[in-house]
């Protein structure tokens, strides 16, 4: 009777389709919007603070670009910048990945950042702001039509 039941397992899995895992970005807990945005950081491993431009961003981390190169793991003490009257917001962010990348011959790193322990106030700011450019963007293009 096992032997049955067995085989009967064995050709439902030979018959079913195996989908291969997502891209890493369709493993995201939460989509991200393309924002211009600067990031004064400060690390362990670099005396003098230096800027990070943000290339997408939702409330849980952001892409960006940076002059420095940063290891996976190291936290950041950061500084976003927001516009439109938003105050700005204090936190911290884990490097979760980085590559050099050549841009216009010059030699900058892209990478992510998750953010650590983010207030929730602080959280909520952002996501205001997010949205806020979201009708901004979607206005400024008249794509609600």
């Amino acid at each position: 009777m096992w032997q049955t039941v067995l085989q009967s397992v064995f050709k439902m899995f030979k018959t079913e389709k195996v989908t291969p895992p997502p891209a890493v970005d369709d493993r995201r807990r939460m989509d991200r919007i393309k924002m211009l945005l600067t990031i004064v950081c400060q690390s362990v491993t670099h005396e003098e603070p230096f800027r990070i431009m943000t290339e997408n961003i939702n409330v849980l981390g952001i892409k960006f670009i940076s002059p420095v190169g940063l290891r996976p793991g190291e936290i950041l003490i950061m500084k976003i910048l927001l516009h439109s009257n938003f105050p700005n917001i204090n936190c911290n962010g884990r490097i979760a990945w980085c590559n050099k990348k050549m841009v216009n011959g010059k030699e900058l790193y892209e990478g992510g950042l998750e953010f650590i322990n983010l207030p929730s106030t602080d959280q909520s700011y952002l996501q205001k702001y997010i949205d806020r450019h979201k009708i901004d963007e979607l206005v400024k293009n008249k794509s609600y039509l």
